[in-house]
């Protein structure tokens, strides 16, 4: 089954306070990734595993939403799906900080 995540991004002002408390947790975790590998986001579902018998219609839905946005084909590399975040595996944070 696909895994699908949705990520949407955000307007100037709304990014401006996010990256904010990104900065302020950063501080306090020593986790830098949220500030250097990504534009402030939000992550509707990260990898939602779609049942079979609802994939047909899943993809219909996100198709129609998308209309006519153009689209450019791309690959990915070293995706690990990791579980435990680095500061986690360290036991520098707990790992309910990053659930």
């Amino acid at each position: 089954m696909p895994r699908v995540s949705i990520v949407c991004y955000l307007d100037p002002k709304t990014e401006r306070r996010v990256r904010s408390i990104q900065q302020k947790i950063a501080l306090s975790t020593g986790s830098r990734a949220s500030l250097t590998e990504w534009k402030p986001h939000l992550t509707v579902g990260d990898g939602i595993i779609i049942p079979k018998q609802q994939q047909k219609q899943f993809f219909l839905k996100v198709k129609a939403a998308l209309g006519n946005m153009q689209t450019i084909p791309f690959e990915t590399a070293d995706f690990s799906g990791k579980t435990k975040r680095k500061q986690e595996r360290e036991k520098r944070v707990p790992p309910t900080l990053f659930s």
